[in-house]
């Protein structure tokens, strides 16, 4: 289901997911968590804030997408996103290049909060994010799921 910026809580599965992604040794070396402030990221931030240790700092950039009259549809396959990933901005939503430029923003601020932030958020922040830095990453990302992220700080630079 397309959830957007519906504000839902996590179910027990959820919390189970949120659970088990706290206990990967990959988030070991966060320096901080930088959190969406959406009920479901934020409770699994919390999660992994009280199993690995790091402060939490909730950043507004790091929201899902608004995409308003696709919200609450089911997603047969991700290419309902591709009229909005082509700039043909469904009604009452947000644009894709805006929504990109925010994500960036939220991204900065996680890196000027943290040297090495552990990021929980959403799939169209990380499509938003991929592809601002020249890849694609159109996938239907389970949650829960940890992506490991290295760049150059040049790179950052670059994505500034």
């Amino acid at each position: 289901m397309c959830v957007g910026q519906v504000d839902v809580p996590l179910n027990g599965f959820g919390r189970q997911q949120a659970d088990a992604t706290a206990r990967s040794p990959m988030l070991k070396n966060g320096s901080g968590i930088a959190c969406s402030p959406l009920v479901r990221a934020r409770e699994t931030g919390e999660i992994i804030a009280r199993q690995t240790g790091p402060q939490i700092t909730f950043i507004d950039d790091l929201k899902e997408c608004c995409l308003d009259e696709l919200e609450g549809q089911v997603e047969d396959d991700l290419t309902m996103f591709d009229p909005w990933l082509s700039d043909e901005t469904p009604t009452g939503a947000g644009s894709w290049a805006a929504f990109s430029n925010r994500v960036l923003s939220g991204i900065n601020a996680a890196f000027e909060r943290f040297e090495l932030p552990l990021i929980v958020s959403h799939s169209g922040v990380l499509w938003a994010f991929t592809t601002s830095v020249g890849n694609t990453c159109k996938e239907d990302l389970p949650n829960g799921e940890i992506i490991h992220i290295e760049f150059s700080p040049s790179a950052i630079a670059d994505v500034r």
